[in-house]
């Protein structure tokens, strides 16, 4: 409401800017985490198995060769191969045993 040149606000329109204040807060931040884990999740996935691959054997990571001609995993639980970007740290990449010889036993499925 103007008068005189200077804007008045009734007090049922004050009454509506406070109710609204407590809800912006919330929405906004909703609105914001909601975008910022959709595009966490729509994110391509690493595909490790373009890496070098490595095996654990006493404590040592010796490279694993190529899948298929020198080794195969096969189910099981566990971390068949690793992969490393830097030289130290070995992370797992292909789930199931290492295996090089004898690597189909009855009941077994490849990876």
């Amino acid at each position: 409401m103007i008068s005189n040149g200077v804007c008045r606000t009734t007090f049922h329109e004050h009454q509506k800017k406070v109710a609204s204040k407590p809800i912006k807060g919330p929405l906004l931040s909703a609105a914001i985490f909601l975008s910022v884990s959709g595009a966490f999740s729509t994110r391509p996935h690493y595909d490790c198995s373009t890496q070098t691959q490595y095996y654990l054997s006493g404590g040592i990571y010796l490279l694993a060769g190529t899948e298929g001609i020198n080794y195969t995993c096969v189910s099981g639980s566990g971390t068949c191969t690793y992969y490393t970007n830097d030289g130290i740290t070995f992370l797992p990449c292909q789930p199931g045993v290492y295996c090089t010889s004898n690597c189909d036993p009855p009941g077994s499925r490849r990876h």
